[in-house]
């Protein structure tokens, strides 16, 4: 599995570039990442359901308080799946 931001650097599309914040923020308005604030960025069930995406959870402190946070990877299979969708959306 691989990150977004390495899975950014190899998508090339002829039209535009797509840089990690902006594939996540699609794949958050696409409901493929959640984007209440406590799951952000969690892959949706049905991504982690078709093997498209896995991700690490992380426990951080601020101000005293605990919180998670997640970061998602994309699988193989996925970085196939989010090539195709990303370039359709680009045509």
């Amino acid at each position: 599995s691989v990150s977004f931001g390495d899975f950014a650097g190899s998508f090339q599309n002829t039209h535009r570039s797509f840089g990690r914040n902006k594939i996540m923020k699609w794949c958050r308005q696409q409901g493929y990442l959640c984007s209440s604030y406590d799951l952000k960025n969690k892959p949706s069930q049905q991504m982690l359901e078709s093997g498209y995406m896995q991700y690490e959870e992380n426990t951080n402190e601020r101000n005293g308080s605990i919180y998670i946070t997640y970061k998602p990877l994309l699988t193989g299979k996925g970085q196939i799946w989010l090539t195709k969708k990303l370039n359709e959306y680009l045509k």
